[in-house]
């Protein structure tokens, strides 16, 4: 394990960042307060499956250095924390795994737009933030995930990346009811409830000395064991990460936001504003639209996926009105059409188009 230490100029303090192994890059970041080397054992299983871990420090809001915990400026800096890690490490994409306020960071970098509680603020007011957002982070996966920052609607909106959710059913920090509340608007969500787990599931067993003592981390609630729950975890993230990593980006679109990857056994994972699909050579895309610059600048554009059993679901749909110019929307459907073009070419799937 390497240790670096990367400025953070706006903050005025250094972030803290171990790295391991080689391959494709995940991040990791810990909860308020806490110790990311607490999912050390996580990061290893992940190394010896192939991948690079960056385990993140937060300054300001660690085990030893938590002074920002409970602050708006926490809120802010969590996620400039992540895209510095990434500038550093000259990371073209990464999956972002979060423990706790974790989950938060992991949610805010990849396009949640929080809301600051009443209780952060001067005024009592909630008020809305600015967080930095960054495309290279390509998934989620979010671990016991302190989230009410996003109870606003349509705070989840922006994030179009997969998301794996790891809920533990007798956490009072975060209970799962809670958190599949707030993580309903992501239906392309996949999540799982650990039985009798508690908020510290994912952590390595501590020490005997340290597990017999009163610290919240060495709790477990009566009848589980954390370290027989272990390889469950570990299956569970290394799953998520070799089905949505994938082995190359086919590309991205930043205005929508749709992004296509190339998985490792041959399919295509495409996710847009409408969900996440996996293409594979017995589909059809199907592109209908009006025609570039018809209907007084109004181009109806849709992407829609036809199986060989003639089920069809739409992947991509939008409508531009008359403030668009015509010129605006010809570039837009081009975009668009060669952008799926694509797609279908690394799907070896059939691709037609059909006027309104």
């Amino acid at each position: 394990m390497e240790t670096r230490t990367i400025r953070d100029d706006v903050q005025g303090a250094d972030i803290v960042v171990h790295t391991l192994g080689g391959g494709p890059l995940v991040l990791v970041s810990h909860g308020s307060g806490s110790n990311v080397l607490l999912l050390r054992g996580l990061a290893d299983a992940i190394v010896a499956a192939g991948y690079s871990v960056a385990l993140v420090e937060h300054p300001g809001n660690k085990r030893g250095d938590d002074a920002l915990a409970n602050t708006t400026a926490n809120l802010v800096n969590r996620p400039r924390h992540i895209k510095l890690v990434l500038d550093a490490l000259g990371a073209e994409r990464a999956v972002v795994i979060g423990h706790s306020m974790g989950g938060y960071t992991a949610l805010a970098i990849a396009g949640g737009e929080p809301l600051a509680l009443p209780e952060q603020t001067e005024d009592r007011k909630a008020v809305s933030l600015r967080v930095v957002h960054d495309a290279r982070v390509i998934g989620v996966v979010l671990l016991a995930p302190a989230i009410p920052w996003f109870m606003a609607p349509g705070a989840l909106a922006n994030v179009r990346v997969p998301v794996r959710v790891i809920l533990c059913e007798r956490d009072d920090l975060a209970p799962p009811f809670f958190a599949q509340r707030i993580l309903a608007p992501l239906a392309h969500a996949e999540t799982t409830i650990v039985p009798n787990a508690g908020h510290f599931a994912f952590f390595w067993p501590l020490p005997p000395a340290l597990a017999a003592s009163s610290l919240p981390p060495a709790q477990n609630p009566e009848g589980f064991d954390r370290a027989d729950y272990q390889p469950q975890l570990h299956a569970n993230v290394i799953t998520f990460l070799r089905q949505w990593f994938g082995e190359s980006l086919i590309g991205t679109l930043a205005d929508p936001a749709v992004a296509a990857w190339r998985l490792p056994d041959g399919g295509v994972l495409v996710v847009t504003p409408q969900g996440k699909f996996v293409l594979r050579p017995t589909d059809t895309l199907v592109h209908s639209f009006g025609g570039p610059g018809a209907h007084m600048g109004v181009v109806p554009l849709g992407i829609d996926r036809v199986a060989a059993d003639g089920t069809r679901q739409m992947l991509y749909g939008e409508a531009y009105d008359e403030a668009i110019s015509p010129i605006d929307a010809d570039k837009f459907y081009a975009r668009m059409v060669s952008f799926f073009e694509r797609v279908a070419a690394a799907a070896a799937c059939a691709i037609r188009a059909e006027a309104d």
